[in-house]
């Protein structure tokens, strides 16, 4: 089996019966993109810049990010999300998987550490999507 991309896709199936005879079909399938709501408290949404940030916390806590993927409004839970966590303009700074915990998809991010500046964290869903929010530490 292979993973259709988001969108309209050709597919081509050939049956083959006990005799050696084939049929073939083609049809278009469509898969429509997961579902995404925002990131939930305490970030709220998603968006904000580098010069704007979405929600400022204070440096050394543990910032819980998550948020569930939708497929036709049920809860999607296979496959793994994953987070990238870059330091404005561009420093990677961490990661990983995100956990399933009760139908949402949760990350733990410690920032004990890390310097004062905005983040922008860039969660990638199961479908290769991409849902960024920008975070300040103070």
């Amino acid at each position: 089996a292979t993973s259709l991309p988001t969108g309209v896709t050709p597919v081509t199936v050939t049956a083959t019966d006990e005799a050696g005879n084939t049929a073939q079909c083609t049809f278009l399938a469509t898969r429509r993109a997961l579902t995404f709501d925002g990131f939930f408290p305490p970030i709220c949404g998603t968006g904000g810049s580098a010069t704007s940030p979405r929600a400022t916390f204070n440096r050394g806590c543990v910032i819980p990010v998550k948020f569930k993927t939708l497929c036709n409004r049920v809860p999607f839970v296979t496959g793994t999300p994953t987070l990238s966590i870059r330091r404005c303009p561009s420093t990677p700074v961490g990661g990983g998987n995100f956990q399933m915990v009760a139908n949402q998809w949760h990350f733990n991010w410690n920032t004990r550490g890390l310097s004062a500046g905005t983040y922008e964290l860039i969660a990638t869903l199961q479908d290769g999507s991409q849902q960024r929010v920008f975070i300040k530490l103070r």
